[in-house]
């Protein structure tokens, strides 16, 4: 049976953060126990049983911390609005959208700029680019390869 003191000793203390140093998920980068998230293996031992439907996330904003005073109990949607606020992953998402990583790709940040500033017509683009016009529309619309502007204050909510 696994303790919560086993577990813990396979973290590193940074700050107030306990950061895990075991295996991580490799689709989402999350703490992993034996094939399950680590933190809510570590919210069970430390707190008791999680109720169905809910999540733990944690409170510091480490996505590695497994901290059991730093973990909190949500909802899908609370940890999506959450989610949503953070600059950070608003700008992961907004590149993963654009898939810059992808160097086989037809269009890039760059290319897509200029789609938006050109005055030539949908069809006409798409043959320069050699992608459809949805495409196109998408770019000129933001719907697709939107550039992210950060701003210091960004995600910070009004007071």
């Amino acid at each position: 049976m696994t303790t919560l003191e086993t577990l813990l000793s396979k973290c590193q203390e940074d700050a107030d953060c306990l950061v895990w140093t075991g295996s991580l998920s490799k689709r989402s980068g999350h703490p992993k126990y034996n094939n399950k998230a680590a933190r809510r293996v570590v919210y069970e031992l430390a707190k008791g049983p999680i109720p169905e439907g809910r999540l733990v996330t944690t409170t510091c904003g480490c996505a590695r911390c497994v901290n059991p005073a730093h973990l909190a109990l949500t909802t899908k949607s609370e940890a999506a609005v959450k989610a949503k606020a953070c600059p950070t992953v608003r700008l992961r998402k907004a590149i993963a959208s654009a898939k810059a990583n992808r160097p086989n790709g037809k269009l890039d940040m760059q290319k897509a700029s200029v789609i938006r500033d050109s005055s030539e017509g949908i069809d006409e683009l798409a043959a320069l680019y050699g992608v459809d016009r949805t495409l196109i529309s998408k770019v000129r619309t933001g719907a697709a390869w939107r550039e992210m502007k950060a701003t210091p204050f960004q995600g910070l909510g009004a007071r």
